[in-house]
């Protein structure tokens, strides 16, 4: 099933309505489509939308295609998101397939006159110390809210770059999008 996007068609929404019969006795619910506008389709080009929306909703295909589907407008309104951000580095490959070069991570610089502090880095449980190292790396979430990942020390960029790595790769398999995404580095 291939996807089609007429560009005559107007976008509608549903909106619930209240249908009397012709006695005015009883009272159903019942849906219209509706403009941009707030106009009311006509009742002609209404079926005529509904015998295309049961063509195509009967087709046995259907399922695989609205899956597929969502995930590729997942994956784009997850990039989209992240287009302008100076960290994540998407490069398109074609229509539904995205390359995710390395990101600039943040380097945080230590304070040297506030009090010694240190942690492990996430990867290779290196100490890092205040009192030692003059610099460390922050990996943080690449989709923020597409993406359930804190924000990690690293000690370098290799490091870094393993952890983004991985928690890319849980992303990715999590919602099924190894076919579209490509890491890069």
């Amino acid at each position: 099933m291939k996807q089609y996007r007429n560009p005559h068609h107007h976008l509608y929404r549903l909106e619930e309505i209240d249908i009397i019969d012709d006695d005015n006795k009883n009272v159903k619910k019942g849906y219209v489509f509706v403009d941009h506008q707030g106009e009311i389709l006509d009742r002609k080009k209404a079926l005529e939308y509904i015998e295309f929306l049961q063509e195509a909703y009967s087709n046995t295909s259907i399922d695989e295609f609205i899956t597929e589907s969502n995930k590729q407008q997942f994956l784009y309104n997850a990039v989209a998101s992240k287009l302008y951000s100076s960290s994540l580095k998407f490069e398109k490959v074609d229509e539904n397939c995205y390359k995710v070069n390395r990101p600039d991570y943040k380097k945080n610089t230590f304070n040297k006159s506030k009090r010694d502090w240190s942690f492990r880095c996430s990867l290779c449980n290196k100490k890092v110390s205040s009192k030692y190292d003059e610099s460390y790396y922050l990996v943080s979430s690449p989709f923020d809210q597409y993406f359930d990942m804190p924000t990690e020390r690293t000690c370098s960029i290799p490091c870094a770059d393993v952890v983004y790595k991985d928690n890319l790769k849980r992303w990715i398999k999590e919602r099924e999008l190894s076919d579209y995404v490509i890491i890069n580095f």
